[in-house]
């Protein structure tokens, strides 16, 4: 079994639980819904909410290998040994589609898309609107600004 108070390292904290309930609060609770972390990092909030919020799916992606310490950063820091039945993670390359993960109620991408090379910028705004169900919700936080949109972007 996992447990929190085993959490030693500040980022790994902030990440699992600040930053998912900052996105909770401005997103509505994640109870019943499914979630897209675009560009998760190491995936920490996305297992954060995953294991805290009750969501009906969580799928984290990236592009950058990071993605791949998850399994380690959890197992080390909250003792996770297996990933649960709701969460979805994979290292997807610069031009997959997303529509092969479904449609989402909510899709976020948390300090991201400052990374994203100017070109590809309108492609991943594309290929968001139309993994967004229609009553979707994307946010994207970034060092510059912070802006909320709805499914009509």
């Amino acid at each position: 079994m996992w447990n929190i108070n085993n959490i030693t390292d500040s980022t790994y904290r902030q990440k699992f639980f600040e930053v998912s309930a900052i996105l909770e609060d401005w997103l509505g609770k994640f109870e019943n819904r499914e979630i897209l972390d675009f560009g998760c990092g190491e995936a920490t909030t996305a297992l954060s909410i995953a294991l805290r919020s009750k969501p009906k799916r969580v799928v984290a992606v990236d592009t950058h290998e990071e993605i791949e310490n998850c399994a380690l950063y959890a197992k080390n820091q909250i003792g996770l040994e297996n990933f649960p039945k709701n969460f979805l993670i994979e290292k997807i390359k610069v031009d997959s589609p997303l529509y092969k993960f479904g449609t989402f109620d909510v899709i976020y991408a948390w300090s991201v898309f400052e990374h994203v090379s100017q070109n590809l910028i309108m492609d991943c705004l594309h290929k968001i609107k139309h993994a967004l169900k229609p009553d979707g919700l994307f946010l994207f936080k970034s060092l510059l600004y912070t802006i909320r949109l709805m499914a009509d972007i």
